[in-house]
């Protein structure tokens, strides 16, 4: 028996389970982000794709800025700028209520990238 239809089909499934990525600051307002997650998708046997621009991610406060040490002992913050990579976590159901703090059921949608939210800054 051949089992490559299913391995394909959890392939798949386990591609479009998204969790956290990286990805460069293509623009931001301090409290949202325009992103390019920086890794390609590619599927066995198909071309490698690059992700879609994700927009209007909301930045979380404590990534709003770089920490970095100042070379004399203590530590500089400087603002969250394009060409800055981040790391992004897809929160597990649609966030479009949630964000301005309503409680309300969610939709199917899950794992979804444009429910990422922006949590650090490399």
């Amino acid at each position: 028996m051949d089992l490559s239809f299913f391995s394909d089909l959890v392939e798949s499934k386990l591609l479009s389970t998204h969790t956290a990525y990286l990805a460069a600051v293509i623009r931001t307002n301090g409290s949202t982000a325009t992103v390019q997650p920086l890794t390609m998708i590619k599927q066995r046997g198909k071309t490698a794709e690059t992700p879609a621009v994700i927009s209007g991610i909301p930045v979380m406060l404590q990534a709003r800025y770089k920490i970095a040490p100042d070379g004399n002992g203590g530590i500089t913050a400087s603002a969250l700028t394009t060409g800055d990579v981040v790391l992004c976590v897809v929160c597990e159901r649609d966030i479009s209520k949630a964000r301005s703090g309503v409680l309300a059921v969610p939709t199917y949608r899950h794992h979804d990238l444009s429910d990422s939210v922006v949590v650090g800054v490399l």
